[in-house]
């Protein structure tokens, strides 16, 4: 949750992503059926962010430090849940991958930003 359900999805080649069975030609074909909004190249960020900032993982908060005190980006990726997306995401059986949630901790981390999380028990 990135404001609303968002797909964080850096470099479709990445191991993480080809172990859930999730490529390039898969995400296009979940964009020709108007489910998200893929953007190969140049990707999709939110911009105007202020100096804090939390997104949540299956409910597990992860506190973002930017740094500057206002107008922050946050780079979320390659793709964008459409209106129909959005309304058939609950119901996909989407559930926690560690791998995963580490992944996207740690490019946040290395573009730069202080990144805080729950330890795992």
């Amino acid at each position: 949750m990135i404001g609303d359900l968002t797909p964080v999805i850096f470099d479709v080649h990445h191991q993480v992503f080809k172990d859930q069975g999730i490529h390039f030609d898969s995400l296009k074909h979940l964009d020709s059926l108007g489910l998200i909004s893929f953007e190969s190249i140049s990707g999709y960020k939110r911009q105007g962010i202020s100096k804090y900032g939390t997104v949540f993982y299956f409910g597990t908060p992860v506190n973002i430090e930017f740094p500057k005190d206002e107008n922050n980006e946050l780079q979320i990726g390659k793709a964008l849940l459409t209106q129909a997306g959005k309304e058939l995401a609950p119901i996909c059986g989407a559930s926690k991958n560690k791998s995963f949630y580490d992944y996207v901790v740690a490019e946040w981390h290395k573009n730069g930003l202080v990144v805080s999380t729950p330890l795992s028990t």
